[in-house]
């Protein structure tokens, strides 16, 4: 097998100018690809307009389909499929590299060449309450039983899928963080700064439940900044805060921000807190390891697989007292962790190097297989 590749991806998910943040995570994945292989990205999205945007990124060629809906489905079907077949008529590629199956997989007759599936979707999860529908259940179902080989970002993740009726082989492959953006800095600042970065949505992310374990931290007389927001709604969260009746000097709020902007804001942090109801693998708590923050979270989804006793605290999303009792010991026994190790664990799992590493080789396992 030739050494460089030639991998197509096609992406249910990806930043454009309609949402300048989705699938942000597949873009690294991508890029850090584009290092090591020749890596061509497709994207479908509705649009005001019928446009193909073409365009560079370091080594990385993007391709993003804006279209008018006529049809729902049939619309977002017929533009990727026609572009993949154009494409793959210009140019020879060796494997297709689906992220997010629906609902990229609408055109998957149009990929003739082997695929892989890395799924990111917090709808398997029955918990999440996601109306699959069967059509849409039967056709995902089928383009992940007939992939090469099914990449979830955590074993939780592909045990939901499992349940959900695939029998396909599965190998874990982290979301990836970009360590020359994310990296320690020695000096913290003087008040406890905890620092929560999220989509805020509710159902999910449990906002409400963040602010009220605050709340009684400040009642228990802690000294301590909250830094939060995240690209959800800003004027939502501010309401939120004024409900649960939190001292307005002990909140900073922040609307979407750039990976630079918040890597700077994690090292300028003590730690990250999460108190989701329902996650996979949040990019975000690979970034603040790789940043030497101990994360304080909930026990859900794929975090218990990254986080230990040696990098932060894990509660049931169920218990504010507990929640408030593992921001306690944080502040108290934050002088434990050690920072340095942190990182270099983090940076040793989750580098683009250690993820590219680990796709070639099951690139190149589903190749030597199909040879």
């Amino acid at each position: 097998m030739k050494e460089k590749l030639k991998i197509l991806f096609v992406c249910s998910w990806y930043p454009s100018r309609e949402h300048s943040t989705i699938g942000n995570f597949i873009q690294r994945h991508a890029l850090t690809l584009a290092e090591f292989h020749d890596v061509t990205v497709v994207y479908a999205t509705e649009s005001h307009e019928n446009l193909l945007d073409q365009s560079s990124n370091g080594k990385l060629i993007e391709h993003r389909i804006y279209f008018k809906k006529n049809i729902p489905g049939l619309s977002y079907k017929k533009r990727l499929g026609i572009f993949l077949k154009q494409i793959q008529k210009q140019e020879k590629f060796d494997l297709a590299h689906i992220h997010v199956a629906y609902p990229a997989i609408l055109a998957i007759s149009s990929i003739k060449i082997p695929y892989l599936i890395t799924e990111h979707f917090s709808g398997y999860h029955k918990i999440s309450g996601y109306n699959w529908g069967g059509l849409k259940k039967k056709l995902t179902l089928k383009a992940l039983n007939n992939s090469a080989a099914i990449l979830p970002v955590s074993h939780h993740l592909g045990n939901a899928i499992k349940e959900f009726g695939v029998k396909n082989k599965f190998f874990k492959v982290s979301n990836v963080v970009d360590t020359n953006v994310f990296y320690p800095k020695e000096e913290k600042p003087e008040t406890f700064t905890f620092l929560h970065v999220s989509s805020l949505e509710e159902r999910s992310k449990n906002i409400t439940g963040i602010l009220e374990g605050f709340k009684k931290l400040d009642d228990l007389g802690f000294d301590f900044i909250l830094k939060i927001g995240g690209d959800g709604d800003l004027r939502e969260l501010k309401e939120k805060i004024k409900k649960a009746e939190l001292n307005s000097d002990l909140i900073e709020t922040f609307g979407e921000s750039s990976e630079q902007e918040i890597a700077e804001m994690m090292r300028n942090s003590n730690s990250l807190v999460m108190y989701s109801n329902f996650e996979n693998q949040p990019c975000t708590i690979l970034e603040a390891l790789c940043s030497g923050l101990p994360i304080v979270s909930s026990n859900v989804g794929g975090i218990p697989e990254e986080i230990n006793d040696e990098n932060g605290i894990l509660v049931e999303p169920s218990s504010i007292p507990e929640f408030v009792q593992a921001l306690k010991t944080m502040v108290q026994n934050y002088g434990n962790y050690d920072r340095t190790a942190i990182s270099k664990n983090a940076i040793d799992l989750y580098s683009n190097d250690s993820v590219a590493e680990q796709i070639t080789k099951i690139y190149s396992s589903v190749l030597n297989k199909d040879s």
